[in-house]
């Protein structure tokens, strides 16, 4: 145990002592623990420990190592992106969010949190995870715009409309809405969103479902 501490770059006194203890107790351990190896390279690992018995006495301590490694570079990749994303959404004065596969919102600008709920009403700290669903005017509003962004018009990893969407207590109003893919090879996979409340430029008249879709298209040229 001793000479594997050498590759330990942080945590040699607690590992020390959960062996230690484990060698006194006969108490198993599980630490994760960054290393490096003899050609330096670094290395993230699980160490699982058990005490060794014979005859009723601790003679020795077993255990295993298991690279985590592949975790270890997720982590990190996940940490530059999210430093990255803060530092691009606090580069615009629109709402922008970050949603996942589900589409929950993972992340929106801080410095526009309060607009964003000013937009949409409720309390901005609620919304993190909050289903981006619940911000259209139905289920089916929002399944159909799913659909859109299959479309071949969709494809090149950027997207933009002018859609009605949904206030948390329940009005409606025209949203301009631009996407930005952030895996361009599998399209809106994961994506950043901006929104911007045209409400006062269009306001919301009574329309279907349909019509609603129709109106969408208008604004981008398209035809229904």
């Amino acid at each position: 145990p001793e000479q594997a501490l050498f590759y330990c770059q942080t945590g040699q006194a607690r590992v020390r002592a959960m062996f230690r203890r484990c060698l006194r107790t006969g108490d198993a351990f599980s630490l994760n623990l960054d290393i490096v190896t003899s050609q330096q390279n670094h290395r993230r690992v699980t160490l699982s420990c058990r005490a060794l018995k014979q005859g009723g006495r601790i003679t020795g301590l077993g255990g295993t190592l298991v690279d985590r490694t592949a975790d270890m570079k997720l982590d990190r990749a996940r940490q530059h992106a999210n430093t990255m994303l803060a530092a691009v959404t606090s580069a615009t004065s629109d709402l922008v969010v970050a949603v996942d596969l589900s589409f929950n919102l993972l992340h929106f600008n801080d410095a526009w949190a309060r607009q964003f709920a000013e937009t949409f009403g409720g309390d901005s700290a609620s919304y993190v995870g909050l289903p981006i669903a619940e911000l259209y005017p139905s289920r089916e509003d929002f399944q159909r715009i799913g659909d859109r962004l299959q479309q071949p018009d969709a494809q090149s990893g950027h997207y933009n409309d002018e859609r009605i969407m949904r206030r948390r207590n329940g009005d409606l109003f025209w949203c301009r809405v631009r996407g930005r893919s952030l895996t361009p090879e599998h399209h809106f996979r994961s994506g950043v969103w901006s929104f911007a409340d045209i409400s006062d430029d269009r306001p919301v008249v009574s329309l279907t479902p349909r019509e609603r879709d129709v109106a969408i298209l208008t604004c981008r040229g398209l035809s229904a």
